[in-house]
C-alpha cells in the first residue's frame, strides 16, 4: 500500500496527478496534471509551427541568394563553390539563417509563454498551461530555464529523453521542467464552466473591504483564479467544519500574497469579503489582459 504524502507545506502544491491547494481534510482544489498525450499533441503542432516559420526562412534565404548573385552578376553555382566570388556572403547568410531557426525554435516558446500566461499555441488548443511548482504564474526566468532545458529533452533528436523523463517523473516533468521548477496542467473544463457571481465586476462594487496592490494582483495567474472559482463552487457540499478550516487557510494564503499584514481578515465574514472581492479584482484584470 502506497505511503500517503505528508501535508504540503505551501499554500499551493503539487498533488498526486493534480496541482492542489493542499488542507488536512484533503479537499482538492486545483488543476490536474497535464497528461502525457496531451502534451506531445500540444509539442507537435506547436514544432509546426516553428517548422512552417523555418521554412519560410528558407526560402527567404533562396531569395537573398539568388538576388546577391543576380546583383554581384555571378551564376548560382558559384555561390556554392569553396572559390567562388560569392561563397563568402552565401557562407554569412547561411550562418544568419542556422541562428535565426534557433532563436525561432527557442524563442517561440519563451515568447508565447509570456504573452499567454504560461500557454503556446499548441497548448492553448489542447487547455494546458505552464505554471510553477507551487501554483505561481510562471516568469521570464523560469521560462528561459525550461526551454534551454529543451536542448536536453530533444536528444537524441527525437525527444526521447523527455518522454522517459515525464514516464517516470510523478508529476510528469521533462528535465526543462525539473531545471525550471515548472509543472504543466490541465485547465479543468468543470470548474471553468462554474462562475461565481457572474456579472459582477470588481471596479463596480459601492463597498470594497480590501485594496489589492497592483503589482501584488499581477503576482497572481489563472491557476489562482480558478483556485477561488473552485472554492465557490464546493463549499457548499463540504461539512461546516471542514468548510469553515479550508476557508480560513485560503484567505490566509492570498492574504499574505495580497496585502499587508495589518489588513489580513480576522474573521470568517472578512474572509468571505477578501475571497469574492479578490476574485472579482482577478477575474476583472485577466479579462482586460486578454
Amino acid at each position: 500500500m502506497e505511503t500517503p504524502r505528508p501535508a504540503p507545506q505551501s499554500p499551493l502544491a503539487l498533488g498526486e496527478g493534480r496541482v492542489e491547494f493542499g488542507t488536512p481534510e484533503d479537499v482538492a482544489v486545483g488543476f490536474p496534471l497535464a497528461g502525457l498525450g496531451n502534451r506531445i499533441v500540444a509539442a507537435a503542432l506547436d514544432y509546426l509551427v516553428t517548422a512552417l516559420v523555418s521554412i519560410l526562412l528558407l526560402v527567404a534565404l533562396v531569395f537573398v541568394s539568388v538576388s546577391y548573385s543576380a546583383a554581384a552578376r555571378t551564376s548560382l553555382a558559384d555561390l556554392f563553390r569553396p572559390d567562388g566570388e560569392g561563397a563568402q556572403a552565401f557562407l554569412t547568410i547561411l550562418a544568419a539563417y542556422q541562428v535565426l531557426v534557433f532563436l525561432v525554435q527557442w524563442g517561440y516558446f519563451v515568447f508565447a509563454e509570456m504573452v499567454w500566461n504560461g500557454a503556446s499555441p499548441g497548448k492553448r488548443l489542447l487547455g494546458l498551461r505552464v505554471i510553477r511548482d507551487g501554483g505561481y504564474p510562471i516568469t521570464f526566468t523560469s521560462s528561459v530555464l525550461r526551454n534551454l532545458g529543451r536542448i536536453a529533452d530533444l536528444l537524441p533528436g527525437t525527444g526521447l529523453v523527455a518522454l522517459v523523463a515525464m514516464f517516470f517523473n510523478r508529476d510528469e516533468k521533462r528535465l526543462g521542467d525539473v531545471l525550471a521548477g515548472t509543472v504543466v496542467v490541465r485547465e479543468s473544463r468543470e470548474d471553468a464552466a462554474f462562475e461565481p457571481f457572474e456579472g459582477q465586476r470588481h471596479s463596480a462594487l459601492s463597498e470594497r473591504r480590501f485594496a489589492f496592490n497592483r503589482a501584488a494582483l499581477s503576482s497572481l495567474g489563472p491557476e489562482h483564479l480558478q483556485v477561488l472559482r473552485s472554492w465557490y463552487r464546493r463549499a457548499p457540499s463540504l461539512p461546516p467544519a471542514a468548510a469553515d478550516r479550508l476557508r480560513a487557510r485560503l484567505a490566509d494564503a492570498f492574504a499574505r500574497r495580497t496585502l499587508p499584514a495589518d489588513r489580513w481578515p480576522v474573521d470568517d465574514g472578512e474572509r468571505d469579503a477578501l475571497l469574492r472581492e479578490l476574485l472579482l479584482a482577478l477575474r476583472e484584470r485577466l479579462e482586460i489582459e486578454a
